[in-house]
């Protein structure tokens, strides 16, 4: 919601419609990518023709499933630190930070205003437990059980395709067999939850049917070589391997980008599939993003295993800030050691196209109301300048093989 007008939230039955209106449309965007996946999975069970199309519903179910998680959940938490005190919840300083995701400094019990990322499971906690107390309820939610085992694993998967560093970053196949019963789960879980709060305003509401699933196994996952330390150790030993790899993850990941914007080019915009669509794009514009960046770290990195450049090289403008100075710095900072010194274009209409992509992006994984899902025409179409902005990091890493040969003779590291 809007927090400023959050006067017309302040009833219970408000607070009850508000979550609800947003949830709506978050497990629709859940839906319809699982629906999607299922048709693709089942052509691929016929004739394995179609792995690319089932690669990506793959990605665009897992993160719609996590938009939905951390969507509602960010809003009913912001509703209990908002409503809770006058509905009668006495919250600790300590408690209203973890919920509102900020510091808190205990020397002083204050409140900081620095923000504190929380991971998805304890927002998960933090909602099933405080959210039903606003409606003078409770709920137990069971996070002993391998059903809770398959939520992590489901997070260390959307962390990795959200954030590659390697080929297996970019599809996590473990998590194909989490992904259907985890997400079943999840959805009876926030459903009772919901029995549970309607319940407690006064509504006479019949218990839902039973039904049964597969439900999630960890022993039952495939063993799947992982990208331990040891491989990352080999690649980079050798800078031929390293731009092989660099490259190879490069391609990968425009690859579904393409796919995303192809999927909003067929459907109407405006329609609710279409909108779907485009948060799906927003997504994979951002891992692609983010990919690169993780692409050229690791080049960076391997370099300075190898003695070829300093290790005293500053990666500290790579961490630092939102994104976009993130990115400009570890792209800047890769251009100057191995490439051309190009410099990204940080002004005009393919600029500030990231930078209002970059906003919206953000705006759909917070929301504050059911309205902030909605990305209009022309905001996407900012999307698409950010897009073309995006190609430009391609220029920064094209590598200089004079500097390449400069580098790899012995002596050649700075001190």
């Amino acid at each position: 919601m809007a927090w400023n007008e959050a006067q017309k939230y302040k009833t219970r039955k408000g607070i009850f419609l508000y979550v609800e209106k947003l949830r709506a449309v978050l497990q629709k965007d859940v839906t319809t990518a699982l629906s999607n996946l299922d048709k693709v999975a089942e052509r691929y069970g016929a004739d394995h023709s179609n792995l690319t199309e089932v690669q990506f519903w793959f990605k665009a179910t897992i993160r719609s499933f996590f938009a939905l998680i951390e969507g509602t959940n960010f809003a009913t938490r912001k509703c209990v630190v908002l409503f809770g005190p006058p509905l009668g919840i006495d919250l600790t300083t300590r408690e209203r930070a973890k919920l509102a995701e900020r510091r808190y400094d205990k020397a002083n019990d204050q409140l900081l205003r620095k923000y504190r990322r929380i991971p998805p499971e304890l927002g998960v906690k933090l909602s099933f437990r405080y959210y039903p107390q606003l409606f003078g309820a409770s709920f137990s939610l069971d996070t002993g059980g391998q059903d809770w085992v398959g939520l992590k694993t489901l997070v260390k998967a959307r962390n990795k395709i959200t954030h590659p560093r390697t080929f297996h970053d970019l599809l996590p196949y473990e998590a194909l067999w989490a992904l259907r019963p985890t997400l079943i789960w999840y959805l009876d879980e926030s459903f009772d939850l919901f029995l549970t709060c309607a319940r407690a305003l006064g509504g006479d509401l019949p218990d839902p049917e039973e039904r049964e699933w597969k439900r999630f196994r960890e022993k039952e996952l495939p063993a799947i070589p992982e990208f331990d330390k040891e491989t990352e150790a080999q690649i980079s030993s050798v800078a031929a391997s390293s731009i092989n790899y660099t490259t190879s993850l490069l391609k990968l990941l425009g690859e579904e980008v393409d796919q995303a914007t192809s999927l909003v080019q067929a459907t109407n915009p405006i329609s609710e599939f279409g909108q779907f669509a485009i948060r799906n794009y927003m997504g994979a514009l951002f891992a692609v993003a983010e990919g690169r960046q993780s692409a050229a770290r690791f080049f960076i990195e391997a370099a300075i295993s190898r003695g070829e450049i300093s290790d005293a090289v500053d990666l500290s403008g790579c961490d630092s800030g939102e994104l976009p100075e993130g990115l400009t710095a570890t792209f800047h900072l890769f251009s100057e050691l191995f490439g051309t010194g190009y410099r990204l274009p940080q002004r005009g209409k393919e600029w500030e196209g990231f930078l209002k992509a970059h906003a919206v992006r953000n705006r759909i994984t917070h929301p504050q109301r059911a309205e902030d899902l909605k990305i209009t025409l022309p905001e996407f179409q900012q999307a698409l300048n950010g897009s073309a902005w995006l190609i430009h990091t391609l220029k920064c890493l094209i590598v200089d093989e004079g500097k390449l040969q400069s580098l790899a003779r012995p002596g050649s590291s700075e001190d």
